[in-house]
């Protein structure tokens, strides 16, 4: 297996994670991930927000021969304007936007050509952007999140004995 194949495959488990939870239903999404954090629908609408921030600023972008448009930005308030949007939305809504965007960002790193792929690009904003790198940090992300929801699901479970 390629280091590309392997990088998505991993990326792509968010996909099937998502898909999990919608089963769960409204109430379920409702629930802070714990004291003082998000619910669960607002932790996917804050990884919505991000993955279509990085497809239309990045990897889009250098696909079209364009130079990638990140910019430094208050990641606080971006998280908080994602977490708002999220409470909008509805539960399959949500699962269909992560789902979408994220098999976006998939079939682009794909289409990128092996030296593309590999390249590091220097933003408008002077950060570095790869795409190994912003997948391998993506997919710490998704874990990350996914462990907050185990962490609920298994004290949901406990609570209903």
């Amino acid at each position: 297996m390629s280091n590309r194949e392997q990088l998505t495959q991993e990326f792509g488990q968010w996909i099937e994670e998502v898909k999990k939870l919608e089963t769960r239903g409204e109430k379920f999404w409702d629930q802070p991930l714990g004291e003082g954090k998000w619910t669960v629908r607002e932790m996917v609408s804050h990884m919505v927000e991000w993955d279509r921030y990085s497809y239309e600023n990045g990897v889009q972008k250098v696909l079209l021969g364009e130079e990638t448009t990140f910019k430094r930005q208050d990641d606080d308030l971006f998280n908080a304007k994602a977490a708002e949007r999220g409470k909008e939305r509805s539960a399959a809504e949500l699962t269909a936007d992560a789902i979408e965007i994220r098999q976006q960002l998939i079939e682009a790193y794909w289409k990128l050509s092996d030296e593309d792929f590999a390249k590091t690009y220097t933003q408008a904003n002077g950060e570095k952007f790869q795409a190994t790198e912003q997948i391998s940090g993506f997919t710490w992300h998704d874990r990350h999140h996914m462990a907050q929801v185990n962490a609920l699901e298994k004290a949901t479970s406990a609570d209903n004995r």
